[in-house]
């Protein structure tokens, strides 16, 4: 059975005393979210220390307008959602960087798109639809015939940016998304999530001291350097470009309504909600595929001024499109913005607080749908109310698994038959999206 957010909120105030957030509380918000951590301390103060990288002519960007909406619906004081003024937006592709949590993100894309039967841009297989290789078409599987659907809903899976395949394959009406992060803080993570030492031979800040001699001593260079810009479809070749890279963004900047920040996610997702007038519930997310502390490596202020030169196209991507945030954010009205991001804790925690029993890691469970496939970052457990609610198994499941039910749901002739090339994990999530099936359509 289904709940919304204003019924999930009551469950949690017979259980907690109190489900409203005072906005002037703002230690109490701090205990409570530190307490179960999750998704709302996204912001590490790296912006503080930022440090531009390209120096632009003052012409080079249009002045920013906020193509967002005006922001109107509010949720009243007794919880309950009102109406939307505005029509909920259907096509959506959400270009899914690499480390900047864009897990999170596609995870409320995958949600929304399942629980109203949209048509995803998907693979045969996997989760990748190309990359290294940029996108073209035949990379995804066709449109099913399920539902009678004639176009595309949602891309929200890893793919290497091409803007005419993409525009033509989407919608008309499509609204273009993205995310990015820090790029300092983004190479630390990207650095050690996808084992560079083990290629390099060398830790983070050896490699850093010397980019240059390890990295073009090797034959393999993916993600090494500008990872973000690469996702958007800058060519390698291109790292030193100025005149490409400021091409690039400028292309970016033309297509993409919204460019969220990592750093500033909660504010991120207010904004995301208002240019797609969805509910507060749509938008609700919990920290999907987020490291662990311990697997974190702290730079120091050299360090960090190092990565950022290295990243010379990521960081002048990051610089350009954080004035941007910070100017849709003016737009929106910051008193109203801020308003706005209370109201996302309140409903946020009333679902985790419904949901999630405890965090857990790479091993801790047997059930496909939640277990998270490195060690480093942490998974959910579902409470038994939660396993018995759609919603809370959706907001949980991992990338993978949820894409397979994706699959199994809009091809379910070619998923089986892709289930069986794969072999014995295959048979298990076979039948975890059997046991499912009613869950989620």
């Amino acid at each position: 059975m289904e709940r919304s957010s204003s019924a999930v909120c009551g469950a949690a105030r017979r259980r907690t005393k109190s489900c409203l957030i005072s906005l002037g509380s703002v230690l109490t918000v701090v205990l409570l979210y530190a307490s179960f951590n999750t998704a709302v301390s996204w912001h590490d103060g790296a912006e503080k220390n930022y440090v531009g990288i390209i120096s632009y002519p003052a012409d080079t960007f249009p002045e920013v307008s906020s193509p967002l909406p005006p922001a109107t619906a509010t949720v009243s004081s007794n919880g309950a959602q009102p109406v939307r003024t505005c029509p909920a937006q259907r096509n959506i592709m959400f270009l899914k960087t690499h480390k900047c949590a864009s897990s999170t993100v596609q995870n409320l894309l995958m949600r929304y798109g399942d629980a109203h039967n949209l048509t995803f841009v998907l693979p045969p297989d996997g989760n990748y639809l190309g990359h290294p290789a940029k996108f073209t078409p035949n990379l995804s599987l066709p449109l099913p015939s399920m539902f009678s659907k004639t176009e595309y809903n949602l891309f929200c899976h890893h793919t290497r940016w091409n803007e005419n395949a993409t525009v033509q394959l989407m919608p008309k009406d499509t609204v273009f998304v993205s995310i990015v992060k820090e790029p300092a803080a983004m190479f630390e993570s990207m650095y050690n999530y996808v084992r560079l030492p083990e290629r390099y031979k060398v830790s983070l800040k050896k490699f850093l001291e010397a980019p240059h001699k390890y990295y073009f001593n090797s034959t393999v260079r993916d993600f090494a350097r500008n990872p973000m810009m690469f996702d958007f479809g800058l060519d390698m070749e291109d790292f030193e470009n100025s005149k490409k890279i400021i091409e690039k963004i400028q292309e970016i900047d033309r297509r993409f309504a919204l460019v969220m920040i990592a750093e500033h996610m909660e504010e991120s997702l207010v904004l995301l909600r208002q240019l797609l007038c969805w509910s507060w519930d749509d938008v609700v997310v919990f920290r999907l595929n987020a490291r662990k502390a311990q697997y974190k490596e702290k730079l120091s202020t050299n360090l960090q001024e190092r990565a950022r030169k290295w990243n010379r196209a990521d960081s002048a991507l990051y610089e350009y499109l954080l004035q941007k945030f910070h100017d849709h954010r003016k737009n929106y009205g910051i008193e109203k913005l801020g308003q706005d991001v209370e109201t996302l804790r309140e409903v946020t925690r009333s679902w985790y607080e419904f949901c999630v029993q405890a965090e857990i890691s790479k091993n801790d469970t047997t059930d496909l749908r939640f277990q998270v496939w490195h060690p480093a970052v942490s998974g959910f457990r579902l409470s038994a109310a939660g396993l018995r609610n759609a919603t809370c198994i959706r907001l949980a499941m991992a990338e993978n698994p949820f894409t397979d039910a994706l699959r199994m749901k809009l091809w379910p002739v070619q998923t089986t038959l892709m289930l069986q090339r794969r072999g014995g994990v295959s048979d298990n999530t076979a039948k975890i999206i059997a046991r499912t099936k009613t869950e989620f359509w």
